[in-house]
């Protein structure tokens, strides 16, 4: 059983070294990591793959993309056309780069592979925890409501503790969230890795949408710890921008998987953003998203992009 963990990395060193320093103990030739470097700034590159070097493992990989591909096209562009580990591996695990593995995250997962069902397995999630106050973020699964477009993680603020006593296989969810999951390398590749019309966020619903929810499970001892280091909180443009992703892409997601409700969708996320706005007393809340909507609607080359939907 090989396990290939692919990281991606855009100008935030820090909370990438965490991460790869979670994972390094937990590497041998059967476990591997790509670092994927998504166009950051050579300041940051040279930092990367300092720290990189000094871990002296054959184990790890550092790939430089020369521009910032987004989430989708850079881990797609890093298994088929980069990574050396990536043609052995049986399955990939996607990992955000402010995530921290617990010490026996990877043999749990594992294990929990090699007993669990094949067909069950295509796609596998894990427990995200808040390592602020131990307490869970997302068990895995997480539920979509297609009429507003806004999502709800399973055991959101449990206690870690009680996970052991709550009877798991009686959860049903929409997803794996995309902060930590793995999924069936030869899955991945013959559906052609991720939908690259979707540059940040809601890549892991599409690719959900392409399996039944009986082939997806969840490893309840696999904890990934989040960091919460969030770069949109860094500063108010980068909130923007990560404002306006989420939109665009929960338009086009509603677009292609549920286009009655996209009114209904569009109409939400525009007043809840002029709420926030109000709120934080800065209409660049607002105006990201209504960028989005009109971009959405009214830009031509989005539009084309709809009509190539079908070609998947």
């Amino acid at each position: 059983m090989k396990l290939h963990l692919l990281v991606l990395n855009w100008n935030d060193y820090e909370a990438t070294k965490l991460c790869i320093k979670s994972i390094y103990g937990q590497l041998n030739r059967d476990v591997t990591l790509s670092v994927v470097d998504n166009g950051s700034t050579k300041y940051c590159l040279r930092k990367l793959d300092t720290y990189i070097a000094t871990l002296c493992s054959e184990n790890i990989e550092l790939i430089s993309l020369p521009s910032n591909l987004g989430y989708s096209r850079g881990f797609n562009n890093a298994i088929k056309h980069h990574s050396r580990f990536a043609k052995s591996a049986n399955y990939f695990w996607f990992l955000n780069n402010d995530t921290e593995l617990h010490l026996n995250t990877i043999p749990n997962v594992i294990e929990f592979i090699k007993s669990t069902p094949s067909f069950k397995s295509k796609l596998i999630g894990t427990v995200l925890v808040n390592k602020t106050n131990n307490k869970v973020m997302c068990f895995g699964g997480v539920k979509y409501n297609s009429w507003l477009g806004y999502d709800s993680p399973l055991l959101k603020n449990k206690e870690v503790s009680s996970l052991s006593l709550i009877e798991h296989n009686t959860f049903s969810f929409d997803y794996l969230h995309g902060a930590s999951f793995l999924i069936r390398s030869s899955d991945f590749l013959s559906n052609q890795g991720f939908d690259e019309r979707y540059f940040l966020y809601f890549e892991e619903l599409s690719l959900s949408k392409l399996f039944k929810p009986s082939e997806m499970s969840i490893c309840a001892n696999a904890l990934v710890y989040h960091v919460d280091n969030n770069m949109a909180k860094k500063s108010n443009k980068l909130r923007d921008i990560c404002g306006y992703h989420a939109a665009l892409s929960c338009f086009r997601f509603t677009s292609e998987y549920y286009p009655f409700k996209l009114p209904s969708v569009m109409i939400t996320r525009l007043l809840y953003r002029l709420l926030l706005a109000t709120r934080e007393r800065r209409f660049s809340t607002f105006h990201c998203v209504a960028k989005a909507s009109w971009d959405f609607v009214f830009n031509n080359h989005v539009r084309r992009s709809f009509k190539k939907s079908n070609e998947r």
